[in-house]
């Protein structure tokens, strides 16, 4: 019905939306021109790209429904796919129909006459949406009054578009009518098209004032001028819902993402269950939301500042700033982003368990201690030395780039606390050097004796 009706079943954005699950991830409008011309192209043409993206069409379809063959990526347990969210595999759906709509044109332009057969198709579809709002539900009674009404009145417009379009593609193709006339239709054709698709778009993603989703407050005022690059985290979403505090340029331990690292997962999921339990599920397999502050993962994470509506009781938190219901503990115990430790312990890359295990030791002091893998097969050539416990200054951040300045007296080894992942590199002194993986998620790099410069930086290369 979305594919043909997109507001069927009512529009969130007009609050009256009575489908399932989710309206974005469920609608595949393309247009009423476009899907009609994307039917003959399906029908009536017979080459290889049209074969491609038809079977592709259909495949993606299958794969986002919820259908058997939908099921088995998480069933088998597949990697990357399993966690993505079959839904949003519609984009490529609706690419397709893109694509078939050109090829259904191209066919149009030579074959005029065969328009009549998708055309029929969709009056055959119109017509039963009709029977039901109009009388189906009397018999059946599968569906409230209210939201037959939302239906009904969404029904309208896509008919009429259906209708006005029909009768200026059958004058075009049944009736001889002159070049300048045709062309008058096109044009009246492509501009209704043009006048549904961004009705439709506007509709689904209005525009307001940016203040009234994401206002200034002097919470934020506070958090801005004294987090630095320490982490933030809230303990109810109501106060900075997963991914909001990008926006205020605020780092912070959560976060909503199709998909994720699921090191960081596994290492969230042991910090809120208190114990070094990495086993699956972790809950909503795309949102990632810590509200154990009480864990030395937060620590670690460098969790400087805890948001909560209400009073919190915890020896390393005190209350240092309130507006209104919103209360500021700050962490006392928060580690920086990037420091110098005595100690480390060489884990194998193959035993996740035991790296996790090794942190969640009480007795492992991590403001001392690291847990580092070696991933690359190199070797550890420091591992016996006495390591030195220097100083680090974080001369910029960016996403891709970040510069540090290190002085010790010996081989130290560095640690921040950002997330290992095999595209980052690092150099010292503009040499390469090699990444750990460090206390199971982060990054951790060997710096000889005296003054460096660390740069880490993000490539494919």
């Amino acid at each position: 019905m979305q594919f043909i009706v997109p507001d069927f079943f009512g529009n969130p954005t007009t609050l009256n939306y009575w489908g399932i699950w989710n309206y974005a991830e469920l609608v595949g409008y393309v247009g009423i021109l476009p899907f009609v011309m994307a039917m003959l192209a399906l029908f009536f043409r017979r080459d290889k790209k049209t074969l491609f993206f038809g079977t592709l069409f259909f495949l993606s379809l299958i794969f986002s429904l919820p259908t058997i063959f939908a099921k088995l990526p998480y069933i088998l347990n597949i990697p990357f796919i399993s966690t993505s969210q079959p839904t949003r595999l519609l984009f490529v759906t609706d690419f397709c129909l893109a694509i078939l709509s050109a090829f259904g044109l191209d066919y149009f332009i030579k074959n005029k006459k065969k328009i009549v057969y998708p055309l029929s198709f969709l009056l055959l579809i119109f017509t039963s949406f009709w029977i039901f709002v109009l009388a189906g539900n009397q018999v059946l009674q599968l569906v409230s009054q209210e939201n037959i009404i939302v239906a009904k009145r969404n029904l309208i417009l896509p008919t009429g578009i259906f209708i006005v379009i029909s009768i200026a593609i059958l004058i075009s193709s049944f009736i001889q009518v002159k070049k300048n006339i045709t062309i008058m239709i096109y044009i009246i054709i492509v501009g209704i098209t043009a006048f549904d698709l961004i009705r439709f778009g506007q509709k689904f993603t209005p525009f307001t004032n940016k203040e009234y989703l994401f206002p200034n407050t002097k919470t934020i005022e506070f958090l801005q001028k004294n987090t630095g690059h320490f982490r933030i985290m809230t303990t109810d979403s109501r106060i900075l819902p997963p991914n909001f505090s990008i926006i205020y340029r605020l780092q912070s331990v959560d976060g909503y993402d199709p998909l994720y690292l699921k090191r960081y997962g596994e290492l969230i999921a042991a910090s809120e269950r208190g114990k070094p339990d990495i086993s699956s599920p972790f809950g909503f397999n795309r949102i990632i939301t810590p509200h154990n502050y009480d864990s030395k993962i937060i620590d670690l994470l460098g969790v400087k500042y805890v948001l909560s509506l209400s009073d919190l009781s915890s020896a390393k938190l005190q209350k240092v700033f309130q507006e209104g219901e919103t209360r500021v503990y700050e962490n006392k115990d928060a580690l920086p982003r990037t420091y110098f430790l005595q100690n480390i312990t060489e884990g194998d890359r193959t035993q996740r368990q035991g790296s996790i295990k090794a942190i969640f030791k009480e007795d492992f002091d991590l403001r001392r201690n690291a847990h580092i893998v070696d991933t690359s097969g190199r070797e550890i050539s420091f591992a016996a030395t006495k390591l030195s416990m220097g100083s680090a200054k974080i001369i910029k951040y960016s996403h891709s780039n970040i510069i540090i300045e290190t002085v010790n007296d010996g081989v130290g080894f560095l640690v921040l606390t950002d997330s290992f992942y095999p595209t980052w590199k690092v150099k010292i002194d503009g040499g390469k050097r090699g990444i750990y993986l460090t206390d199971y998620n982060f990054r951790g790099v060997f710096v000889p004796t005296g003054k460096h410069t660390i740069e880490f930086y993000n490539t494919l290369l």
